[in-house]
């Protein structure tokens, strides 16, 4: 029989606990055991129910040489904070199959760490797992999957070739038989090398019997060293004169190469072009660890959240397919917001962005022309059976005056440009959890303000959308600056904002700025 009291059970369950969450957050940090005195709860309860387990890995960088040293550290916490005394399993696999794993214990802090000596080439993965010592029938608690690479990580050498590969001259040239030999199809690179993030054009010409063949399609496909090509072709169409372009922006540390081919129907023979090498110069940008996700996800990066008019940015990070697997050489497109039509379109004048083998991609484009606040995503583009794939929201500042230099600044310069602004700024970048941020907010242009009670806001918001208020001060006009903190509760970007008004309403806003947070690094004497 059904209790018809039970949802007045639920509401005051849900009181309950919705009181004592608000308690948690608003106390300072308690160990279990405190909490167990506190909430009446037993020895028999199991704590790690909703329990998390991370890891991380530093120095944060994927490609790594035999003979460096990392150290493994996470955070273990349950709904009532840190739990210490947990026994951690760290498992290392590398691609020759060989299994290693590495034991440690949780302090009072809920946080563990360790060292791992990196021996051999190859590709390393690691996980935090803690096993359930009460109830065998309960799953392990595990962490994310990082993922980093050993190896030479140097710049091949002009006309050098991986030996582990074939090279382009010896393989079999994709060519048709005599009978069908009057079908040329032709790939022509703008450079044989290239540094890695900057686009580079490719032109492609098919003709039959001497004559283009106009409106066809044609596909392109990337590849690694030696001709080999395991990615998804892009189709492409000729145009009236047989001709089709493209451009990438291409990834480091490893040559590739690039094969066109037009096929008449599903059917008959593929008329291919020989492969063409390019070679990097230089390795490229050393990206953070790589997470192996369980379903597609594509991380972003940017070098640099604020910047002048038309300077140069770097977006890069990881494309992961599904089940944890790489995606290698796969189109990738920069989109950015459109305020007005609100909708995400192409970045101006960017290219398709090329992965390497690893899933790794790197894109080096301008900043917009036009000061204000930018969100950039990378997408891999949809179709008729699967949706769009955005990455991670990337926001860019693109402002006149630095502002990690504001000590620097002319105020009578910026008044003249800019009268009554607000420039706020800080010097902990990036932040760290545990830790703090010290944000600085100066008024310009605002000397010949009348004297009076001032109003300073301080916001901010996790996801740039949502903004929660963490300081207001009563200033007296005029003032120079004011100082802040603010405590990150974990790693993540953060974006902030200040406003200033009067008694009679607002006066003005400053623009936004990022600063990233991490985890707090191991100091030396723990090494």
């Amino acid at each position: 029989m059904k209790n018809k009291h039970f949802p007045g059970h639920i509401f005051s369950s849900l009181l309950i606990l919705s009181y004592l969450f608000s308690c948690a957050s608003a106390l300072p940090a308690t160990g279990n055991d405190e909490w167990k005195d506190i909430l009446a709860i037993g020895d028999e309860k199991d704590l790690t129910i909703g329990a998390e387990l991370t890891l991380a890995i530093e120095p944060d960088r994927y490609y790594a040489r035999p003979g460096d040293e990392i150290i493994l550290s996470g955070l273990m916490k349950g709904i009532f904070g840190p739990l210490a005394g947990s026994d951690i399993i760290i498992t290392r696999n590398n691609s020759t199959g060989e299994s290693v794993y590495l034991l440690c214990t949780t302090d009072d802090t809920g946080v563990y760490y360790t060292h791992d000596l990196l021996t051999d080439y190859g590709t390393y993965t690691y996980q935090a797992i803690y096993d359930h010592d009460k109830e065998e029938s309960r799953k392990p608690l595990k962490s994310q999957k990082l993922e980093i690479l050993c190896s030479q990580l140097k710049v091949p050498e002009t006309g050098a070739i991986n030996q582990d590969q074939p090279s382009i001259n010896e393989t079999e040239p994709v060519s048709p038989p005599e009978m069908e030999s009057n079908v040329s199809v032709q790939l022509i690179p703008e450079r044989s090398e290239f540094y890695p993030g900057e686009s580079m054009s490719f032109t492609g010409h098919v003709t039959s019997h001497g004559l283009p063949v106009s409106y066809v399609p044609v596909y392109i496909v990337p590849g690694g060293n030696g001709g080999i090509f395991p990615a998804e072709p892009v189709q492409l169409q000729t145009r009236t004169d047989g001709i089709v372009n493209i451009s990438y922006h291409l990834p480091g540390p490893d040559p590739l190469s690039f094969s066109l081919y037009y096929q008449e129907r599903y059917d008959s023979i593929r008329h291919q072009s020989e492969p063409k090498m390019l070679l990097p110069l230089e390795p490229g940008i050393n990206p953070p660890v790589r997470t192996a996700y369980s379903s597609e996800t594509i991380d972003a990066y940017i070098d640099n959240e604020t910047v002048e008019p038309a300077q140069n940015i770097t977006i890069y990070g990881w494309y992961c397919g599904k089940n944890e697997t790489q995606k290698p050489f796969s189109s990738l497109e920069l989109s950015w917001y459109n305020f007005g039509e609100k909708i995400w379109d192409q970045y101006q004048n960017s290219s398709k962005i090329l992965t390497n083998a690893n899933g790794l991609f790197e894109c080096k484009i301008e900043a917009p022309q036009t000061e204000g606040m930018y969100l950039l995503s990378v997408k891999r583009a949809g179709n008729s059976t699967r949706p769009a794939l955005f990455s991670n929201i990337l926001p860019l500042s693109v402002i006149s005056v630095n502002d990690a230099e504001v000590e620097d600044i002319d105020i009578q310069a910026v008044q003249a440009v800019h009268p009554g602004q607000l420039l706020i700024s800080t010097g902990t970048v990036p932040a760290e959890v545990p830790g703090k941020i010290d944000l600085f907010v100066t008024p310009a242009g605002l000397d010949d303000a009348e004297p009076g009670k001032l109003f300073l806001s301080l916001y901010y918001s996790t996801d740039n959308i949502d903004w929660y208020l963490f300081q207001e001060k009563e200033m007296t006009s005029p003032f120079t600056e004011m100082s802040s903190q603010f405590i990150p509760r974990e790693p993540g970007y953060y974006y902030f904002r200040a406003s200033l008004r009067d008694e009679t309403g607002p006066v003005v806003s400053s623009q936004v700025i990022v600063v990233p947070v991490i985890y707090h690094a191991l100091p030396d004497d723990q090494e």
